[in-house]
């Protein structure tokens, strides 16, 4: 599964990346992972996977509703959606992976415990 979120979160940075030249911004990758890890907030992180995945779900489903020509605004909040989704990944992965942690550490209590 965190693979799975990796690939989204890859896959969603170079869309947002083509959105922004597509505008004529040079967005390099650089600065968008620059702002994915600058509007990362540890204390924003201490939700369950159940309440990422819709929250994934619903920027996806916005981008979905975008038909046909767009205007540079409604690009720039795509976009950004994309930039979301990421970060949504993002908080994902490393949930996934504290609750890995949690499980191994308590695997080995109990073994000590035997």
């Amino acid at each position: 599964m965190v693979e799975n979120f990796k690939q989204l979160s890859a896959l969603s940075l170079c869309l947002a990346s083509n959105e922004y030249r597509q505008m004529g911004y040079p967005s390099e990758m650089d600065k968008l992972l620059f702002r994915l890890h600058d509007g990362f907030k540890a204390y924003e992180n201490r939700s369950k996977l159940n309440n990422r995945l819709p929250d994934i779900q619903k920027e996806i489903k916005q981008i979905g509703k975008q038909q046909g020509i767009v205007c540079e605004n409604e690009k720039k909040v795509i976009a950004r959606r994309y930039e979301s989704i990421a970060g949504h990944c993002l908080k994902a992965i490393i949930t996934i992976e504290m609750q890995q942690q949690k499980q191994e550490q308590k695997q080995k209590q109990l073994m000590m415990m035997s």
